[in-house]
């Protein structure tokens, strides 16, 4: 099909911007060209593509034109391409993805045909999946492309292996099962937010389906509820730290998924930080050495909270408006909590019920630099 003339110059325009990575060595070219202006930032190549009066045509453009330059790294850190693609996710994304692999891949597109096959429930699983297969067994393609694949291959039947939770019951149920069941939309909203309709939106992320997991009875895990990001790297990355089976269940299959925990008991745990956990609810009491409170996040505990070593709570970033309201959203316990150590950054606890011998709350915003408190090993 021919080409209209804007995307002719929006794609020559990043083309040449590529040879120039090229030449000059330079990584952060073509992203920079691609997703960001000085001079006219509303207009820049990504935006353009977007206005398209069919977009799917720049997405098939796009990958045609990244075909011709297997030197991926260009493409990387920051991924803005992948952004641009994944605003098309389950809008024919998947299908021209598919065709372009097929042309000729290279190692971005087999990175985001690995993102494709992350989605196992989604419809373009089972034709990603045999695609990747064939290229790692395919001699046509060039032998880093074949080695490429074949490590993906074995790192997604890693990642498919049945889990072994020795004592821990649990299950996967949906989101809007998990609201009938447990009440969430009562428990969700704040006495002052009771006016405001319900959204189930603000429980799950719109990438992707949302990972509601429900632990039984009383709970007692051996490994912290804590996901880093070399974690999350490892649904689709290489060369990172083994993952144990518990933090897969966490992980789920997509990187940007929202995670909610549902513990209906007690929990007792070493370590929580909400960071990378979007909900945790918990109907009991919750024991813990240390856990981190994190901005837009909740943790909903109905009975006391006892950590060992610290309570803690972050904003995520150096804002220093609405402190208390950061707190108040973030960290919610009905009951007494308790910690010797109490530390915010940018956030408060006070409106907690704190039981007596708790330390004095520590705000670290007050007497350090933004970013200081990351060197605090209590962190």
């Amino acid at each position: 099909m021919e080409r209209s003339e804007k995307l002719k110059q929006i794609i020559s325009k990043l083309e040449r911007s590529l040879l120039k990575a090229q030449e000059t060595n330079n990584d952060m070219l073509f992203q920079t060209a691609f997703s960001y202006s000085f001079i006219d930032p509303e207009n820049t190549p990504d935006r353009q593509l977007k206005t398209l009066e069919d977009p799917l045509e720049g997405v098939a453009a796009m990958l045609e034109l990244i075909e011709h330059f297997p030197d991926n790294h260009y493409f990387y850190e920051p991924d803005y391409l992948g952004l641009y693609f994944e605003h098309y996710r389950g809008k024919g994304y998947e299908e021209l993805l598919l065709q372009s692999v097929e042309r000729c891949p290279i190692a971005y597109t087999l990175h985001l045909l690995h993102g494709v096959i992350n989605d196992t429930t989604g419809p373009h699983y089972a034709a990603a999946r045999s695609l990747l297969n064939r290229i790692a067994q395919g001699e046509k393609y060039p032998a880093a492309i074949r080695a490429d694949a074949a490590e993906r291959v074995a790192h997604i039947e890693e990642q498919e292996r049945p889990l072994d939770l020795k004592n821990v019951q649990y299950q996967i149920v949906s989101l809007q099962d998990a609201i009938l069941r447990f009440d969430l939309e009562n428990i969700y909203l704040r006495e002052e937010d009771k006016q405001s309709a319900f959204d189930p939106d603000t429980l799950a992320d719109t990438y992707a389906d949302p990972l509601v997991i429900v632990f039984d009875g009383d709970t007692e895990l051996k490994e912290d509820i804590r996901l880093s990001s070399d974690m999350l790297r490892s649904l689709s990355e290489f060369g990172t730290p083994p993952v144990s089976d518990f933090h897969k269940l966490l992980l789920g299959n997509h990187a940007y998924q929202n995670r909610i925990l549902i513990i209906n008991g007690n929990l007792t745990v070493p370590i929580i930080d909400m960071r990378n956990i979007d909900c945790l609810f918990v109907f009991g009491n919750v024991e813990c050495e240390k856990i981190t409170f994190y901005e837009h996040h909740t943790t909903w505990i109905k009975g006391n909270l006892s950590a060992s070593k610290a309570i803690l709570g972050c904003a995520d970033s150096d804002d220093d408006g609405f402190l208390e309201e950061k707190g108040a959203r973030a960290a919610r316990v009905s009951g007494a909590a308790f910690a010797p150590r109490v530390q915010t950054w940018y956030m408060r606890l006070s409106h907690l019920n704190w039981a007596a011998g708790s330390g004095d709350e520590f705000a670290e915003d007050e007497v350090l630099e933004p970013e200081q408190h990351l060197t605090d090993s209590i962190w």
